[in-house]
């Protein structure tokens, strides 16, 4: 799990029920499937705007289309391994996915 402020960000919400930090890890190493792209939420909407918020804004609206996203997963390990630093990605903002992978580096170190 990883914290969002004040909130525990629990990896099974977006790698599923059986997921572990091991699994996880193992997945995003593999990368996300091709084409995924075709697949998501938000391909045909004019939303770009709504994923990249100025600073302070909110993320709750691209957090809402991704909820229902059937390749959110596949969004988030391209922005993981991509090191993408603006922007939501399956559903999580780059201080997120920083604290996701700082507790996927930790895991593993142990």
């Amino acid at each position: 799990m990883a914290m969002r402020r004040n909130r525990v960000v629990d990896i099974r919400d977006y790698f599923g029920e059986e997921s572990s930090l091991d699994l996880v890890s193992t997945w995003l190493q593999s990368g996300p499937s091709t084409g995924w792209e075709d697949l998501a939420a938000c391909r045909d909407a004019d939303v770009a705007h709504l994923f990249f918020p100025p600073r302070g804004g909110s993320c709750r609206p691209a957090r809402a289309i991704c909820s229902g996203c059937p390749v959110r997963s596949d969004c988030l390990a391209t922005a993981m391994i991509n090191d993408e630093r603006d922007g939501v990605w399956g559903g999580l903002n780059t201080e997120e996915r920083d604290r996701l992978s700082f507790t996927l580096n930790a895991a593993q170190a142990s």
